[in-house]
């Protein structure tokens, strides 16, 4: 929606042959480049993701759940949050590409948002779940101990995982380089 309200804010700026010109192949016209950078800069304020980044980076390096978790708070794909990150110098555009192109960065994504109307039958808040996989993925807890936090008996974790997106064979510790 942030990428058709620009496109409301700025209907007399572009002429029609602007608006509609046919870009090339696998490219996207100026106008929306332009829309695309403006939801951006509105779903993802720059001070808002550097504070999030800060509290979750360790010295250089972030890992793959940090950075998913800050996608889901601000609601945005981890694509948006990745070239957000590019665009104000916190990762390097060589490695967002390199990670989008090998696919294994995006195997947790929009669908795998955790939604407490999604899941009525949990009486515990979407953060408190993100933190529990979190912890139970980077091994700060046992699979006991997070079946305990969850409200779920142990044989459940596994299916638990998968209903939120997540695979428990997975690992998540990876950490990529920040700036």
């Amino acid at each position: 929606m942030a990428h058709e309200f620009f496109h409301v804010l700025t209907w007399d700026l572009f002429s029609t042959e602007e608006v509609y010109r046919d870009p090339h192949p696998g490219k996207k016209t100026r106008i929306e480049q332009l829309a695309e950078v403006f939801a951006s800069a509105l779903l993802l304020p720059e001070e808002e993701i550097r504070k999030e980044i800060d509290l979750r980076r360790r010295g250089k390096t972030i890992d793959y759940i940090s950075l998913t978790e800050v996608a889901r708070e601000f609601e945005v794909s981890l694509a948006a949050l990745l070239w957000r990150l590019v665009n104000i110098g916190i990762m390097k555009k060589e490695r967002v590409t390199k990670l989008l192109e090998q696919g294994n960065i995006l195997n947790i994504d929009k669908s795998g948002r955790i939604k407490k109307q999604d899941f009525p039958h949990v009486p515990i808040s979407p953060r408190y779940i993100s933190l529990a996989i979190q912890a139970y993925h980077l091994g700060k807890i046992s699979k006991a101990r997070f079946a305990e936090y969850i409200d779920t008996n142990f044989s459940s974790v596994s299916s638990f995982l998968k209903d939120m997106g997540y695979n428990e064979d997975q690992d998540y510790s990876v950490e990529y380089r920040i700036a």
